[in-house]
């Protein structure tokens, strides 16, 4: 009796067996390669390889694009703008492509871990925050832990962002195949406390888009709308009791309106921002004129104080930079066959394209001010590190699912498309 293996058993064992990159290949320890420079050189040129070959190329090169030119507003914008913090930008914006490729090179069990220990860490770092020990208020609202003996200021809220969404998005994904309401009920009640703590401090803008990247994660999984209709009501709630609860947002809305009823007055807050972005015209600003002054300009209203230096030119390279990025995102994200991470990217993504949408809208003033970060462009260090840390994770969920990556794992209901 022949040996030999029928083709279609042949093919299904070859599907098995590892690739030539990784079979009969073992992660040497630590101190043997820091022992040996050449197979520590060996390691690192093979890892960079196969970082390099599982990484969507188009995404990362918008991705160092809009670094690239968040450095170019930092040094002809944000350094002319008087009392902001340009120098300390500038080293963050320097630190995010190594917190980009470092957070890329994580495995999905490596994000899903830290994550899972990262969000308790940081939710109590919000409650903290509300103490007058461990927190400082900052332009009326608490949102600084401060580390004790060393007095540095951490702002939690930017930072639990990417470590929530990729958290919540494996709970919702656990509960799609194992049907375990526990999981979803765990997912539901950890977002409601973020936004409750966030909503404290208060921040009920931020508070809202944390709930919204809850709703983003819970759609795409494919639940019924029913599933959407308590998120909802719970959503619209919030933002009737916010507005009501704290008189100043109710002002910032009746001002907004007023502006479509009656022009802004010269030196009202949408007058400024109305004056400064016609100054800009189409190529921006003399550089022997004088710029008019934008209160926050660095930080809330940074995309009027570009389109002022920059004109027109400056705010389509803006919006065709964040497009560039969003599409390639959902490009790479439309050819995933496993639940989670769709979910997590998806989620991950809305962190950084709705508060950019957002900041550029209230920027010329469609929307009201809601004080969201343009992401790299503002000014904040905990913003720039959470935005860094999402797109490292984007990248690493996207490279793992790239079908020269091997080996695959299917061993968890949280890496299938199906049951």
């Amino acid at each position: 009796m022949s040996n030999k293996t029928p083709p279609h058993l042949a093919t299904f064992h070859s599907s098995l067996a590892p690739s030539p990159d990784t079979k009969n290949h073992h992660h040497p320890p630590l101190l043997s390669l820091l022992s040996q420079p050449q197979q520590l050189a060996f390691f690192l040129r093979a890892a960079w390889n196969s970082w390099w070959r599982d990484t969507d190329k188009i995404l990362l090169l918008s991705v160092f694009l809009i670094l690239f030119f968040a450095f170019f507003v930092a040094i002809n914008v944000i350094s002319h703008i008087p009392n902001a913090p340009s120098a300390r930008h500038t080293y963050f914006l320097i630190l995010a492509p190594f917190i980009i490729i470092s957070c890329s090179l994580f495995s999905t069990r490596t994000i899903i871990t830290l994550s899972c220990f990262a969000t308790p860490i940081l939710i109590l770092m919000l409650i903290l925050a509300h103490t007058h020990v461990f927190g400082k208020e900052i332009n009326g609202a608490f949102r600084a832990f401060f580390i004790p003996f060393i007095n540095f200021p951490i702002q939690p809220a930017p930072l639990i962002a990417p470590f929530l969404c990729v958290f919540v998005s494996r709970l919702i994904a656990i509960w799609r195949f194992e049907k375990s309401h526990q999981s979803l009920l765990i997912a539901f009640a950890l977002v409601l406390t973020v936004v409750f703590l966030i909503f404290l401090q208060p921040d009920g803008d931020t508070a809202l888009f944390f709930f919204f990247y809850f709703l983003i994660a819970l759609f795409f999984s494919g639940v019924p709308m029913i599933y959407l209709i308590l998120p909802l009501i719970i959503l619209s709630s919030s933002v009737a009791i916010f507005i009501a609860s704290f008189p100043h947002a109710l002002s910032r809305i009746l001002s907004f309106i007023q502006t479509f009823i009656s022009p802004p007055s010269k030196d009202s807050h949408a007058g400024i921002v109305e004056r400064a972005i016609l100054k800009g015209q189409f190529t921006g600003k003399s550089h022997l004129e004088k710029p008019i002054f934008i209160p926050e300009g660095h930080n809330d209203l940074v995309f009027a104080s570009i389109i002022q230096q920059f004109g027109l030119f400056g705010s389509l390279a803006t919006l065709l930079l964040f497009a560039a990025l969003f599409f390639s995102s959902i490009r790479a994200i439309s050819q995933l066959s496993q639940l989670f991470p769709v979910l997590a990217s998806l989620s991950l993504l809305s962190s950084l394209i709705l508060p950019g949408t957002i900041h550029m809208l209230s920027a010329v003033n469609i929307l009201p001010t809601l004080g969201q970060p343009l992401p790299f462009m503002s000014t904040g260090g905990s913003s720039i590190i959470a935005f860094s840390v999402s797109l490292g994770f984007i990248i690493a969920l996207l490279r793992q699912q790239n079908p020269s990556h091997s080996p695959p794992h299917y061993s968890h209901p949280i890496n299938k498309i199906s049951p």
